[in-house]
């Protein structure tokens, strides 16, 4: 029997890929982990983390809609937290052999990722899993891609990003580090957990 696939985190912990546990999963390994990671690939202009994506949309969120939203919207993205990110076009037809014979989505292992972290850092997970995923959540992730679009990918190909394109969100996007990123990310999560219940 094959041994179930693990890699090993930041903090030399082993994180079961189909089954994470929350024991596995700390706040430092998710910090730094989102601040290496690039979006769109790395198909940017200058490294831009998926950290520091998540960090401005939730204090543009921290204003309009207040703490419980914003530190949600920094949360979207655990996801790709320990898993490779999948370019959106191509994660619908992604498809894992968890054990034989039990195939799942890409989207239903990043979801089992969602459960564990949530639980690891002490959230209601269905009310959260809600939150992560709310209307105003997936609203400021496609107003930033366009923004973030604009500033570190131009010139686009015609059509990239469709509708989306037409609400950019009013942010100025500069280069950051990954530490940078991995430190100003863990800030915002202490600034926005505070007064924060389950």
């Amino acid at each position: 029997m094959k041994s179930e696939p693990y890699i090993q985190t930041y903090s030399h912990k082993a994180l079961h890929l189909f089954n994470p546990k929350p024991e596995e999963i700390g706040i430092k390994d998710i910090a730094h982990a989102l601040g290496l990671k690039t979006r769109y690939t790395g198909h940017c202009k200058f490294h831009y983390s998926v950290a520091q994506h998540c960090v401005l949309g939730a204090g543009i969120l921290e204003d309009s809609c207040g703490p419980e939203i914003a530190l949600a919207f920094l949360l979207h993205e655990l996801g790709e937290v320990y898993l490779p990110d999948i370019a959106s076009p191509l994660k619908p037809f992604v498809l894992v052999e968890a054990e034989p014979g039990v195939t799942m989505s890409w989207k239903q292992l990043e979801r089992r990722h969602e459960i564990a972290i949530l639980a690891a850092l002490g959230l209601e997970v269905d009310t959260w899993l809600d939150l992560i995923h709310h209307p105003s959540v997936k609203a400021m992730d496609l107003s930033m891609l366009a923004a973030e679009a604009n500033a570190i990918m131009s010139p686009l190909i015609p059509g990239w990003g469709g509708d989306a394109m037409r609400n950019p969100a009013k942010i100025g996007i500069s280069q950051w580090g990954p530490e940078t990123a991995e430190e100003v990310w863990i800030a915002m999560y202490n600034k926005n957990t505070r007064g924060t219940t389950g």
